[in-house]
């Protein structure tokens, strides 16, 4: 990822208003979603993705969840772990409404019940975990904490 300079990036996403293909874009999606997470960790201060992210949220969250619908055939690893850095930042701690956090449960669980790595196993259960915590899931789907628990025990054990 040492290749992956902000200059770079900046390139990258000066070009999404030009690319009218949509399997381009989502390819180029797909890079910035696998960079968010390494720039968070590098350059937390200047995450010039998270930024991004952030400046045109309904554009990029369409495509994060396009992507991370499609499970393991698009870097469902990487798709989680982006979800999760825009979950812990503050800058980004609103970019998922109620319905986004549900759909991203019922992903995460209907993954969880399929083959994948474990690496993204394990990224799953993170996002899970957090959305678990996170105020916006419990006052609108409390109720479905049961159901949630029950599903994770079954794919689990």
């Amino acid at each position: 990822m040492k290749c992956a300079t902000p200059d770079f990036i900046q390139k990258l996403l000066d070009s999404i208003e030009f690319i009218v293909d949509e399997s381009t874009l989502h390819a180029l999606i797909s890079i910035l979603v696998c960079v968010l997470p390494y720039f968070e960790k590098t350059r937390s201060n200047n995450n010039i993705v998270l930024d991004e992210f952030v400046k045109l949220e309904d554009f990029y969250k369409d495509k994060l969840l396009y992507l991370t619908n499609r499970g393991s055939m698009y870097r469902l690893d990487k798709c989680m772990h982006s979800i999760s850095c825009l979950l812990k930042n503050e800058r980004s701690e609103h970019f998922f409404n109620q319905n986004d956090l549900d759909m991203i449960v019922s992903i995460g669980l209907r993954e969880l019940g399929t083959p994948n790595a474990s690496r993204a196993r394990v990224h799953t259960l993170r996002v899970l975990n957090q959305i678990l915590d996170h105020p916006t899931y419990l006052e609108y789907y409390r109720y479905r904490l049961p159901e949630f628990n029950s599903t994770l025990e079954d794919q689990i054990l």
